[in-house]
């Protein structure tokens, strides 16, 4: 699929007031990530996100072991949309400490300590997501302790329940026989758009170069 195509087709997932699943598959080193990094923010630049969403997180899997882990990294990592440049840092940490819905949320913890009731971080971090955009990478690159399943499970959870809209970004090729035969199967189910990121060497230089620098 063509450089432009794929624009388009993140350009209307992100204007869509609806919860989706995009994926972009392609080989290692062609530009995946920062050309989907460069769309989101010219897509916020530009005013067209939809408002549903105003909240971002970018979470890696190279070398998490446990979905467990992967939950809890969508927290510390989600910011305003409008402050993509920026990035998660302590500042935007503090920002959702204090927000009335994680307020709400660790007065949920407090009420189940003291009633006994078992309720983990990850779990807590899950409450408080709601409507945003989650970027999911290097899938190829997850820990053995974390399956295919498992990820596309929570993918489904975070749209249907979560109302997010997700974005996987992999290649798909480096999966082994049993996760890809794995990830097939379940793609139908889970996944709204499936792109195949194939740039010819002019498209990945187009997508390298700051058009707005001198």
């Amino acid at each position: 699929m063509s450089v432009k195509l794929v624009k388009n087709e993140i350009v209307c997932f992100l204007g869509s007031p609806e919860s989706e699943v995009i994926c972009i598959s392609g080989k290692w080193g062609v530009g995946k990530t920062y050309a989907w990094r460069q769309y989101l923010e010219e897509t916020q630049k530009n005013n067209l996100i939809s408002k549903n969403y105003e909240k971002y997180a970018y979470i890696s899997l190279f070398g998490q072991n446990s979905l467990r882990d992967v939950k809890s990294s969508i927290f510390p990592s989600t910011i305003s949309i409008d402050k993509l440049k920026e990035g998660p840092n302590v500042e935007t940490f503090l920002e959702k400490i204090h927000a009335k819905n994680w307020r709400t949320a660790v007065k949920l913890l407090s009420n189940a300590l003291e009633s006994k009731i078992h309720i983990t971080l990850d779990q807590l971090f899950l409450l408080s997501l709601r409507k945003q955009i989650i970027c999911i990478d290097d899938i190829e690159r997850r820990g053995d302790g974390l399956q295919i399943g498992d990820i596309l499970g929570l993918v489904s959870y975070l749209k249907e329940e979560k109302k997010c809209k997700i974005v996987i970004i992999l290649n798909e090729e480096m999966l082994e026989d049993t996760d890809l035969r794995e990830f097939k199967k379940q793609l139908e189910k889970v996944v709204d758009v499936f792109l195949k990121f194939v740039p010819t060497p002019e498209e990945t230089c187009d997508i390298g170069i700051n058009k707005d620098s001198s």
